[in-house]
């Protein structure tokens, strides 16, 4: 055979070879999948284990639900592929079943005519009205399964946790509270925002026009177990037109619901305004609405029965309706005990008052408003005032701080530094700061402004 020939079969040979261990391994993949080696400690893996054991019987038992047929008759062992009234609302209509998941394995329901669906644990948690883990445990306890571990959180490892396309920081550094304070108005010491419970700090993962995705640097106030809550970009705005947004998939509503404590309430519109009006320290606690044209929904109502509420309005014609619209839902609901402010100057709202003010500080702020009753409020006409102002883009980025870009541009002069160095160290001993990372990076992004931004030193 000539050498090129033989030379030729043998790659094919190997060629053919590879391609075979390849295929095999990939097959061997599919029969042995590779083990996590913390699956074991997965809340997903244990959640999976539990509802794929659970059948019907022991899932309607646990819920305490009676499924009825078409014909009226109710039965404690329901079968799947087959039509039943729905044990969580008034169904005339058989419109709930039972059927295996193709893609589990697990016994799932569906309510055709809400479309409300997924797994038995979650069906046991919607009949109990207890939590999604609480409901797996009870199953794992019924039929002793041995599987049940406490959940741990996600990424409590690392300092972050997640939430619906937000990644929070669970120990933010001074600096970001340091921002969000400016964005507000305050100055001074702005440690008293790592007590708001409602606040965090981390990265949203959001999508933009065309459904482009997008990943932003982010503050807000949210409440995770209600689902509702407003961002807001703590470097930058989002965009030059949107200046906050809710998370996608939650809805609008009162948000610190969770956060209400005993005594006096107000309610405002706005992140922005909850936090200005919470640095007054007057009243208890607050709510604060995600959008001005939402109404207060019975689980707000019922939370402020029996309190001394203050409506503080924004002065302009979406404000004054809103806060119309939130004194009726009140006075319908039988809350009278109602103060509404408002501030003096047309246009403003409560996060322009405490410009300026420390926090705690009221300098400047109790003569800005004026005091209305209910029926003073009502009589107002909306028209009367101009349209709410549009939030105008930065012209510097909130990350630029123009006192330390000045106190380096002199020490570069007093010292005969450079504005370009290797090594942030001389800096850092020259202004007395510590020698952490926050530090250098600092620097670095300010000395670049004592070059681009020169026109604004001295």
């Amino acid at each position: 055979m000539p050498r090129r020939r033989r030379k030729k079969i043998e790659r094919t040979a190997a060629t053919t070879r590879s391609k075979r261990d390849r295929s095999l391994s990939r097959n061997i993949g599919k029969l042995w999948p590779k083990q996590d080696p913390l699956q074991e400690h997965n809340n997903r893996a244990v959640f999976e284990k539990i509802a794929l054991a659970c059948t019907l019987p022991v899932a309607v038992e646990l819920a305490g639900v009676s499924l009825i047929d078409g014909k009226g008759r109710s039965t404690e062992h329901p079968k799947t592929n087959k039509g039943y009234k729905s044990p969580f609302r008034n169904d005339q209509n058989p419109s709930f079943s039972f059927f295996k998941h193709t893609g589990s394995g697990c016994l799932s329901f569906k309510d055709y005519a809400t479309d409300d669906r997924g797994n038995l644990i979650k069906f046991v948690s919607m009949g109990l009205g207890c939590s999604y883990p609480d409901a797996a445990r009870l199953i794992d306890q019924k039929m002793n399964l041995g599987l049940w571990t406490e959940p741990k959180p996600k990424n409590i490892e690392d300092g972050t946790k997640n939430y619906r396309d937000l990644k929070v920081y669970l120990n933010p550094d001074d600096e970001a509270y340091e921002l969000i304070q400016k964005q507000i108005g305050l100055v001074g010491d702005s440690s008293w925002l790592r007590e708001e419970k409602m606040l965090v700090v981390g990265l949203y993962f959001g999508r933009g026009k065309g459904g482009k995705k997008f990943c932003h640097d982010a503050w807000g106030l949210i409440e995770p177990e209600r689902e509702i809550g407003r961002l807001r970009g703590l470097y930058k705005p989002f965009s030059s037109t949107r200046k906050s947004l809710s998370i996608r998939g939650w809805k609008n509503g009162f948000c610190g619901l969770s956060g209400l404590s005993e005594g006096s309430v107000f309610l405002c519109e706005g992140e922005k305004d909850f936090l200005a009006l919470k640095a007054t320290r007057i009243w208890d606690s607050g709510i604060f609405a995600t959008t001005a044209s939402i109404g207060l929904s019975l689980d707000v109502l019922y939370a402020l029965e029996g309190r001394h509420v203050t409506i503080c309005a924004q002065a302009d014609r979406q404000g004054i309706y809103a806060a119309q619209k939130w004194a009726n839902d009140l006075l319908d609901f039988g809350v009278d005990n109602l103060d509404v402010l408002i501030p003096k100057i047309e246009g403003e709202d409560w996060a322009d008052l405490m410009s300026g003010n420390r926090y705690g500080e009221l300098r400047n702020f109790i003569s800005a408003f004026n005091k209305h009753s209910v029926e003073e409020l009502l009589a107002i006409d909306p028209n009367d005032y101009q349209e709410a102002k549009k939030e105008e883009k930065p012209r510097f980025s909130l990350r630029w701080d123009r006192g330390f870009t000045q106190s380096l541009k002199d020490a570069c002069w007093e010292n005969n530094l450079p504005y370009v160095l290797r090594s942030t160290t001389p800096f850092l001993e020259i202004l007395g700061l510590e020698k952490s990372k926050v530090n250098r990076r600092k620097i670095s992004r300010h000395l670049v402004h004592c070059v681009t931004k020169r026109e604004y030193l001295d």
